[in-house]
């Protein structure tokens, strides 16, 4: 995908309690963004809600490790419970509980190891809770058999984990 194309795309975000569609370029740090299936993360994002039964989703990493079998994620039990809305035993993407998310996440700095990520979530309700690689959808990894995810962006632009792995020319 060119990278006029790529940083053009159109994505919805919450911010500041409100969901607007914006381009993927001015995706900010903090951002509540929303991927559905088939589509690509625009930005490192740490999975919070999902539309799958116990927070799960599969993604597709092949362009960024070069592997085509779909690995697992999953949002934390406490965020995914929190944040759910169901409706005939289903889960939907209503914004009724999402738009009240409330949380800090604090992480290492930007590193290129696509594998490893820590993480903590403070002020979600009172607690501090762990993240780990398990919750990280990489930039350019494709969600696969799931209809659509929520998650925090935690690093974008060149500080993504693809963007700190780019070969200069």
């Amino acid at each position: 995908v060119p990278k006029k194309e790529a940083n053009s795309k159109p994505v919805s975000v919450i911010r500041n309690n409100t969901l607007m569609k914006i381009r993927s370029e001015e995706i900010q740090v903090g951002d509540l963004v929303r991927i559905t299936k088939d589509e690509s993360a625009v930005c490192d994002i740490c999975i919070m809600l999902s539309s799958n039964d116990e927070g799960v989703c599969f993604i597709q990493t092949s362009n960024l490790d070069g592997e085509s079998s779909y690995k697992q994620r999953n949002s934390l039990a406490e965020v995914q419970g929190a944040l759910e809305v169901r409706e005939n035993g289903l889960i939907i993407d209503s914004n009724e509980k999402i738009l009240t998310f409330h949380g800090e996440i604090i992480c290492n700095l930007p590193n290129a190891d696509i594998y490893e990520f820590n993480a903590r979530l403070e002020s979600f309700k009172t607690e501090t809770l762990s993240l780990s690689s398990k919750q990280l959808i990489q930039q350019s990894a494709i969600l696969r058999y799931t209809d659509w995810i929520w998650g925090v962006a935690v690093f974008t632009g060149n500080q993504t984990k693809l963007g700190m792995n780019k070969k200069s020319h």
